[in-house]
């Protein structure tokens, strides 16, 4: 029997540069018609074999009398290990896909959670230099603890300023502390890590910040929208004024895949997030088929 062929492709978000910036992307187009046509085991494993740090799996679905009214889009967020119901990047990558190849406009469904979450305790800064010995030269400059911050459950990031763009530069890729155990949900395959950043430039409601973010896994990734919205609400939080406030994100600088993320926050009054707005670019990189 021969193997069911499906395509798929590969877009670099959060650039305009192909291969060699960004955060690479797989989406793989489904029928909405047969969601059983691979099961979310295979996906897992499709996932896993492209080796990026997501995958999307995309259906599109159709007002059901043809009239073409609505279109619905609805897509599954895998990691090489986890299915999680948000993430940045896959879905500015997936929208963009859709903007191109679906609609000229409609409405998205991806799986979405609360606006941020925060740990029941610290990162303490002994853990942070187990995992990170280079900054021993500037362990004067880091606090006592640090946070865990989260945009969606499964996804969690403890931010931790730097004091120059040169003690980022020395920073290795490795293991963070262990940390689910103090996250205030219960999630199997939580992933996350620590989130270096240093502020570039301020003006006004605008902040400019440089960031590099390992993962739970070892690896840094060049770009991570979840992390780029967590961040900016919890450092909206801190500035204790209302405002729409913008956060652009370099990341990725420092591994030559450099990416470019914009945060809009709006901040009421009252101490709480009303709007994040996640923007960025894409690029179509490469193309192809799987063999299920």
């Amino acid at each position: 029997m021969a193997p069911l062929t499906i395509s798929y492709t590969v877009l670099d978000v959060f650039t305009q540069t192909p291969w060699s910036r960004g955060n690479p992307l797989a989406i793989v187009p489904l029928n909405s018609t047969n969601p059983a046509l691979i099961t979310q085991e295979q996906k897992q494993l499709i996932a896993r074999e492209f080796n990026f740090s997501e995958t999307t799996f995309l259906y599109v679905e159709d007002d059901e009398n043809g009239s073409g009214g609505t279109t619905r889009i609805k897509f599954d967020i895998f990691t090489k290990t986890v299915e999680v119901p948000f993430a940045g990047h896959p879905t500015i990558g997936t929208a963009f896909y859709c903007f191109e190849h679906v609609f000229p406009r409609g409405t998205t469904e991806g799986g979405t959670g609360e606006v941020h979450r925060f740990g029941k305790g610290l990162i303490l800064k002994e853990e942070v230099l187990e995992s990170h010995p280079e900054l021993e030269t500037v362990g004067s400059t880091l606090q006592d603890g640090y946070q865990i911050i989260s945009i969606a459950k499964g996804l969690y990031f403890v931010p931790i300023e730097v004091p120059s763009l040169e003690v980022m530069a020395t920073l290795r890729p490795a293991k963070p502390p262990p940390m689910s155990h103090l996250l205030d949900y219960d999630f199997a395959g939580a992933i996350g890590g620590l989130m270096f950043y240093h502020e570039l430039s301020r003006e006004g409601l605008r902040r400019t910040f440089r960031v590099r973010r390992m993962t739970s896994l070892g690896e840094e990734d060049p770009a991570t929208g979840s992390a780029a919205c967590a961040f900016g609400v919890w450092m909206s939080g801190k500035r204790g004024i209302s405002g729409p406030f913008r956060y652009e994100i370099e990341q990725g600088v420092e591994m030559g895949r450099a990416s470019t993320i914009v945060v809009d926050v709006d901040f009421s009054t009252d101490g709480k997030p009303e709007k994040v707005v996640l923007s960025g670019h894409a690029v179509r990189a490469m193309k192809g088929e799987l063999n299920i």
